[in-house]
């Protein structure tokens, strides 16, 4: 449901370098974080200021901070009111019903009505399932108000027995100090679930306690890296030159004529900075020349070599792109073939004379050669430069919103071998890495780098307490064709009518997402409070399941590496107290069910650039992993 119906002569050389396209994809890249130094660990120090905070936060708790829930259901009328207000004023009657009706207000509203917490509960899960998503107009600030009151109003009602939750809390917080203090230097992940577990309730409560600080301050580096190696961008920038132009000058009198040819390359290469990208675009070319001099009535044949160096710096960064002046050197060595005219006097005379004069007539020929290859260098960067160069965060901020997820800080810089960028995505209660990422392994055209904490940070996020069904999952999953055939071909084969039915997962809030990148293993999965195909459900009957699957990295001969499943589909119950009978047919039906979802191998299909990049060097190429690694929550991919 969308929302709303919402110098003389010609140039020696064109450089044809689609500038813009460069640094959209330089600035693009910088989705990405603070730069703070490098640390593989915590250090004990570190680990005894969570304790310490945990300890500290105990007799901090406040429960009048705790929302209220009459002042909660009023700031939800006042968002109601104020989505109604925008819907009559940017929509027609009949998107306004449908806004109205895709979103719950009715529900949510006769569940006040009635003082129900149940179905104000059920409600708002509703509302906040629909309003997070990718559908134009979730981004919509009255949208996102409903949501986030909405959102204050669940808590609020979960919430609502302040001191038996502070005394909760409190036994949380000792618990958390106690294992703290026995942490290892990179926390586990369920150290860190714990700890954000604890985090998110005390941001529920609205709390302001030192743990909430000093999590924050200890989890603070970025969760996501990304590399570009300098081999790409001078695929995209180099070109070769050749070409010639007719000449037409006067020197001293003498008017000359002729053709000049220039044969060279244009390069780039990186320039170390942090904060922006640098690259030094440049011209190196020879140009060779076969004029003719006329002055008056004698002719001279000429010929004449010279080597040019042209080049500038160009500056990116999120603010736009920065031209530095063009600098040009040149070299030129003329000789005269021949001096025409009938009487041999006349042509000593002349030859005396070009003698005498052509060390200056070199001289500013070698001036002119400087001046039109570096203002011709000049115009085409500048003319490529000046094309607009679109905002990635402009075009990504909408998204953001309609996720409701927070903006990443972010940091795009260059060494001498790449373009780096790092992001840090968080909301303020989530952590991000508490150490910095493995080395980047050299040698490759780009290099991906994610942290355990991007994904739930993300897509943990926005799945927390969802309920999806099959048809929405195999949405989440496209591009891995065989997988989705595989699973239809499995059910057109199937005999049992009941394996064709959808299946419905309801997501855990906590952690709805499992992925761990730990001792060479990716651990990939779900999380959910229940499981549903058909008549089968584990609902009453089991109060928590987790689908998992481990991925170790193969090679194959011709050196692609690809993710291959390590065992059968692990399929747990924690804390089910259901016959076993009950277990292994459950087990047996989500194992079918979660076997196409976790396939028995990964990454094994190119990515290939779309056709619809307009930059020649690029388009259509076809990337593989070719190196990937899992360590302390760091996965690595690098690819060529």
């Amino acid at each position: 449901m969308a929302y709303p119906d919402a110098p003389s002569g010609r140039p020696f050389y064109r450089l044809s370098i689609d500038m813009n396209r460069i640094t959209l994809a330089i600035v693009a890249i910088g989705m990405v974080a603070c730069c703070q130094p490098a640390v593989a660990q915590l250090s004990q120090w570190q680990r005894d200021r969570m304790v310490e905070a945990a300890k500290s936060s105990i007799e901090q708790l406040d429960a009048d901070r705790i929302p209220d829930k009459d002042a909660a259901e009023e700031a939800l009328h006042l968002a109601l009111y104020q989505l109604q207000q925008h819907l009559q004023q940017k929509a027609d009657a009949s998107n306004a019903q449908a806004w109205t009706d895709y979103l719950a207000i009715t529900e949510m509203i006769k569940a006040l009505q009635a003082e129900d917490e149940k179905r104000v509960l059920s409600a708002a899960q509703k509302i906040r399932d629909r309003s997070i998503g990718v559908a134009p107009g979730l981004e919509v600030t009255a949208v996102r108000g409903v949501r986030d009151a909405t959102e204050r109003l669940a808590n609020a009602y979960r919430l609502s027995k302040k001191e038996a939750l502070v005394k909760l809390v409190t036994r949380q917080l000792e618990a958390l100090a106690e294992k703290w203090s026995e942490v290892d230097s990179v926390p586990s992940v369920d150290d860190a679930a714990r700890l954000t577990l604890v985090l998110s309730i005390l941001q529920q409560m609205n709390q302001d306690v030192s743990l909430l600080q000093e999590a924050r301050q200890q989890f603070s580096r970025p969760n996501a890296n990304v590399m570009v190696g300098e081999a790409f961008v001078q695929r995209a920038v180099q070109r070769s030159i050749n070409q010639s132009r007719p000449v037409r000058e006067c020197i001293l009198g003498t008017s000359i004529s002729g053709t000049a040819h220039m044969m060279g390359n244009v390069t780039a290469s990186l320039i170390p900075s942090d904060g922006a990208v640098r690259v030094q675009v440049a011209l190196t070319g020879q140009v060779t020349s076969n004029n003719t001099g006329v002055n008056g009535p004698v002719r001279l044949r000429t010929t004449g070599l010279g080597q040019v160096y042209s080049y500038r710096t160009i500056t990116v960064s999120e603010s736009g792109v920065v031209a530095s002046p063009t600098q040009t050197t040149a070299t030129l060595s003329t000789q005269i073939n021949a001096i025409e005219h009938p009487l041999r006097l006349v042509r000593r005379i002349a030859r005396k004379k070009a003698a005498e004069q052509k060390p200056k007539a070199d001289q500013i020929a070698l001036g002119k050669l400087q001046s039109q290859v570096g203002t011709q260098f000049a115009d085409e960067t500048s003319q490529a430069l000046s094309k607009p160069l679109p905002n990635p965060m402009d075009q990504l901020r909408p998204w953001l919103l309609r996720l409701d997820l927070p903006t990443p800080s972010r940091n795009i810089g260059s060494t001498s071998d790449s373009v780096y960028a790092h992001a840090m995505l968080r909301h303020d209660w989530q952590l991000a890495s508490p150490t910095s990422a493995p080395p980047a392994p050299g040698g490759y055209e780009a290099v991906v780098q994610i942290h355990e904490s991007l994904i739930d940070n993300s897509i943990g996020h926005v799945l927390s307490g969802r309920t999806i069904g099959e048809k929405e999952l195999q949405k989440l999953l496209e591009g891995r064709g065989k997988n989705a055939s595989a699973a239809s071909n499995r059910d057109a084969d199937s005999d049992d009518e009941e394996s064709k039915e959808p299946f419905e997962i309801d997501f855990t809030r906590s952690r709805p997402v499992v992925f761990e990148a730990r001792e060479g293993k990716i651990r990939i999965g779900v999380r959910g409070t229940r499981f549903s195909q058909g008549k089968k459900s584990t609902e009453g009957r089991i109060p928590a399941l987790e689908i998992t699957a481990d991925y170790i990295p193969v090679k194959t001969t011709d050196g692609v590496v690809l993710l291959k499943r390590d065992g059968d589909v692990s399929i747990e119950f924690p804390g089910s107290r259901s016959s076993k009978i009950f277990q292994a047919g459950i087990r047996n039906t989500i194992r079918k069910r979660f076997e196409d979802v976790f396939p028995e191998y990964l990454m094994d299909q190119p990515w290939t650039v779309p056709p619809t990049v307009t930059n020649d060097a690029i388009r259509n190429r076809v990337y593989r992993p070719r190196y990937v690694t899992a360590e302390n929550g760091w996965l690595t991919i690098a690819v060529n």
